[in-house]
């Protein structure tokens, strides 16, 4: 949740404020100046910038996690807790930051902040030749937006992706009904349950609350123990396509609702699993199951910052944007292109070959 900053909550945007900005200075400044820099004194520095014109906002999870603000076409003051870096945060303040903006986005970084540069560049910021120096001979850098995006990382979701599992999960949920004595509904609402966590894909097709428990043990029996995972297949193009994003240097990773052990056999018995430098997925017991849990998890497991989430529904989407993160909508699996677009996708690949060729432009 990203909100205006006020004096209900100015205080802790300078905490904020005050934590990051002492982690990225203590290198190049004095101990006692980094001293100075408390959450009173960057609060006092926000509301000086609120008074002359800026806005400013906070990103708050379970706590406060991040700032940013904007004056006109100016964006400054983006900083993310220590501790709480490498999850997206940063890059969800900055696309935010760039809808705020009245013109065209710019921005001054640090000559030395490598971090801060990948993150600008990749969501399409360049340098503009405008610099001046700031301290001990460090030169600050314009940056402006202007082209298009460019990523390091590239995460994949599994079903409805990488492989057509429609037909084992299909089945799988017909077994469960036909157990739980509940009628089955048409081929067309069986496709909903690909895509999200087995209990939100049970509750739209109809299947009461006090049943969905008893309906994932039986699609389980079905799909986990018996021969359901493996009514499954390779969509045509999917390798040469991770061979091309990963021959060009690409770091590739799956973010799944499906069972991480599920996913890790799957992608096993069908050899992709070799392409991913890191395969996430949701736990059994439903502690992670959603979209964004799932690249939560990923993202501080990898550090990957400058990533795009590729999915074939519009939870792939939600959960990708949740987390900061731009998301490609493919039109192969079982999602429609409408409802990838009316999510938000940020661009939509119709081929595989389609989605290398974006990917690498």
């Amino acid at each position: 949740m990203i909100v205006l900053a006020d004096e209900s909550n100015l205080l802790a945007a300078g905490a904020v404020h005050a934590a990051a900005w002492r982690a990225s200075h203590c290198v190049f400044c004095s101990p006692e100046f980094v001293k100075l820099h408390t959450a009173e004194r960057q609060a006092d520095y926000l509301q000086k910038k609120m008074d002359e014109g800026s806005r400013v906002w906070l990103l708050i999870e379970d706590k406060p996690v991040g700032v940013v603000s904007v004056c006109g076409s100016l964006i400054e003051d983006l900083y993310v807790l220590p501790e709480r870096q490498n999850r997206g945060y940063g890059t969800a303040l900055l696309r935010f930051a760039v809808s705020e903006c009245d013109g065209t986005p710019t921005l001054w970084i640090l000559e030395n902040n490598e971090r801060a540069r990948r993150l600008y560049e990749r969501l399409g910021f360049s340098e503009t030749g405008r610099r001046h120096v700031v301290k001990n001979g460090l030169d600050e850098i314009e940056f402006a937006l202007g082209g298009g995006m460019r990523y390091r990382w590239v995460i994949f979701d599994l079903d409805g992706t990488l492989t057509d599992s429609g037909e084992g999960i299909k089945n799988s949920t017909v077994y469960a009904l036909d157990r739980l004595g509940l009628p089955v509904p048409a081929d067309s609402e069986l496709r909903k349950m690909v895509g999200p966590p087995l209990s939100v894909g049970f509750s739209l097709l109809g299947v009461p609350e006090a049943q969905i428990g008893d309906a994932i043990r039986f699609y389980r029996e079905q799909y986990n123990d018996g021969d359901g995972k493996y009514q499954n297949r390779v969509y045509p193009g999917i390798e040469d396509c991770l061979k091309r994003l990963r021959g060009a240097g690409l770091r590739l990773c799956v973010g799944t609702s499906k069972p991480e052990p599920l996913a890790r056999e799957i992608l096993s018995v069908f050899s992709l699993a070799p392409y991913f430098a890191y395969i996430a997925g949701a736990t059994f017991d439903a502690s992670r199951q959603n979209k964004d849990d799932v690249l939560c998890y990923l993202l501080s497991a990898t550090g990957a910052e400058d990533a795009v989430m590729v999915g074939d529904t519009h939870y792939d989407v939600i959960g990708a944007h949740r987390r900061g993160i731009p998301c490609i909508g493919v039109t192969w699996g079982y999602g429609l292109s409408s409802e990838l677009e009316a999510a938000g996708a940020d661009a939509i690949a119709a081929s595989p070959e389609a989605l290398s060729d974006l990917l690498l432009s």
